[in-house]
């Protein structure tokens, strides 16, 4: 199964290819994220480097017949014209109906980008112009052109008097969150522009390199949080910030759904399906050898970029060993893992916010006040007595579970 799987072949392909020149044509500023709730591709792209400006684009199963939700996010732009970018982007898509768009709506993105730089580039000469106009005479005055987007999350860029420039890329993280670098959103996907639990690589092509588009996860192993105490807490949890952040309240995770994300892998057929399933009975015992004689401490809580808030997990070096035996013995079987990454940060996502949601979240970020009273709570320990193989397509059980294919027990 590819990233499109429900077209035809000639329409995947157009896709396919669509995605490839969206890489080539921005490399190291783009990142290409599968999700799963709903099915969809979600491309993140930084048009212009000179501008922190984040143009998310997300493609549902039948693109370009239903048009992408396009969603602009910057930390440079003013309020007028972030919403100017929004509505333009939001006319484009409606004439281009139909059709392919991506890059047109790049294209649009960038000269509408390079036309704001530009201005605020003008403006701030003509103030270091009036500045300088006011110094001694015996003051230095320096032949330099600087372009300053004072923030950690935006590219300086800097010309001097030999006309070398530095540019310092961006880094998209959470303001404060530093361990939150092994999350995407509820299966600890790929954000973008952080090195991490990515079903993508981060893309940072050099001349020549050649443009690999890895197929997606389909489907997911998991630990399942079935102790009561855990439970509870999150639950009532969720109903605070939802208080506090009512735009929160379609995103959250309900008991039943609760997880630790082991491990993404891709089973396109069934008969990869079953090679995982046989793999994972085959594995049992050493799983069992190696599983943690302590549980997961699930406490605090934090946020990734406006996307996903989640508790923390904190766990000891035996469960980092039987994460490993996992990921081995996978790999043994020949199971495509689909989720490379250094590191490893297991987390609970309680609220998940959509894409509506984020958009109307604009350019601001949740508040992290909105869970500053939970960041010190232990909300419970979890044992592992089962690992859970479940399908990343949006459905769930009976029980409220994900769909599931197999369950090992311990």
């Amino acid at each position: 199964m590819a990233m499109y799987e429900s077209c035809s072949k000639k329409e995947k392909d157009a896709k396919e290819a669509e995605i490839e020149e969206i890489q080539s044509c921005y490399p190291g500023r783009c990142e290409v994220i599968f999700d799963s709730d709903p099915p969809c591709t979600l491309v993140l792209v930084q048009p212009v480097e000179e501008s922190s400006t984040i143009i998310e684009l997300q493609f549902g199963l039948e693109y370009p017949d239903e048009v992408p939700v396009v969603s602009v996010t910057s930390k440079s732009l003013s309020k007028s014209d972030t919403k100017s970018l929004q509505v333009l982007l939001d006319e484009k898509t409606s004439q281009l109906a139909g059709h392919l768009m991506a890059m047109k709506l790049l294209g649009t993105s960038e000269e509408f980008l390079k036309t704001c730089v530009s201005s605020q580039g003008t403006i701030k000469n003509e103030r270091g112009n009036r500045s300088n106009k006011k110094k001694g005479k015996g003051e230095r005055q320096h032949d330099t052109h600087t372009v300053e987007m004072l923030s950690d999350d935006q590219i300086q860029i800097s010309k001097g008097k030999k006309g070398k420039r530095s540019r310092r890329k961006a880094r998209y993280s959470s303001d404060s969150d530093g361990d939150v670098s092994d999350l995407y959103a509820e299966n600890g996907l790929s954000p973008f522009g952080v090195a991490d639990n990515s079903s993508v690589s981060n893309n940072t092509l050099c001349p020549g390199d050649s443009v690999q588009i890895e197929m997606r996860p389909t489907h997911f192993i998991a630990v399942r949080i079935t102790h009561a105490d855990i439970r509870e807490s999150l639950t009532r949890i969720q109903k605070v910030l939802v208080e506090k952040e009512p735009l929160l309240s379609k995103g959250t995770f309900t008991p039943e759904m609760l997880h630790v994300t082991l491990c993404a892998v891709g089973l396109d057929t069934e008969t990869e399906v079953s090679q995982c399933i046989s793999a994972l009975d085959g594995m049992r015992s050493d799983l069992t050898h190696a599983l943690p004689r302590t549980p997961l401490t699930v406490h605090g809580m934090a946020q990734f970029y406006n996307r996903a808030i989640y508790a923390k997990v904190t766990h000891g070096d035996d469960f980092l060993h039987f994460h490993s035996t996992l990921r081995t013995k996978l790999r043994e079987h020949n199971v495509d893992i689909r989720d490379e990454h250094e590191g490893y940060s297991p987390h609970v996502t309680i609220v998940k916010v959509k894409r509506p949601e984020r958009r109307l979240f604009g350019s601001r970020n949740i508040r992290p006040s909105i869970y500053s009273d939970f960041l010190d709570v232990v909300h419970g320990h979890q044992a592992i007595d089962a690992l859970y193989l479940c399908a990343m397509d949006g459905q769930r059980r009976e029980d409220g579970f994900y769909t599931t294919l197999h369950e090992l027990h311990l």
